[in-house]
């Protein structure tokens, strides 16, 4: 178990006590970041077990998936990203 699992279960007592629901909405955004790919942060956290952890300390989870973003057809001109803001 991970420190942080073991810190849990010392507070809360009894698993059927402490079960939380928990959401996981991903949002793949990268609008803006200096660097390619910041949009794939929600599939990385998935494919590094997010959900299996979160569940290990003691929380049901539901996976709603990535949330579907309307991406520009071509890059803002230079320091404006206006035309890219809801």
């Amino acid at each position: 178990m991970s420190l942080v699992a073991d810190k849990v279960a010392e507070r809360s007592g009894s698993a059927a006590e402490s079960k939380k629901a928990v959401t996981i909405l991903g949002v793949p955004l990268g609008y803006g970041a200096s660097m390619a790919g910041v949009d794939m942060g929600p599939a990385a956290l998935r494919v590094a077990g997010l959900t299996e952890r979160v569940a290990k300390l003691g929380h049901s989870v539901r996976d709603l998936g990535d949330m579907r973003l309307e991406r520009p057809q071509k890059p803002p001109e230079t320091g404006d990203f206006r035309p890219h803001l809801v």
